[in-house]
């Protein structure tokens, strides 16, 4: 069953650097604006403080900030000849 939210004026998909900046700058000029992003909930404290944010083995080889794309993407292929 669908459930009805509030109204709002703006609907992201994608919160990352440009969405995050448009919602700001949306929000502060007096829009109601809701983001939509996939991907588990992060942590500031947990995910980005020092010292943990400078794993480089854990960050950057093995991406754990990242999504797992074989598990999380969905993709739509057109099979029409």
């Amino acid at each position: 069953m669908a459930t009805k939210l509030k109204e709002t004026d703006v609907v992201i998909v994608g919160l990352g650097w440009t969405g995050g900046i448009l919602a700001k700058e949306l929000a502060e000029a007096g829009m109601k604006v809701v983001a939509i992003e996939r991907g588990r909930m992060r942590s500031p404290a947990n995910d980005f403080a020092v010292p943990n944010i400078r794993d480089e083995i854990r960050y950057t080889n093995r991406t754990d900030l990242m999504m797992n794309t074989a598990q999380d993407t969905l993709t739509v292929r057109n099979l029409t000849k």
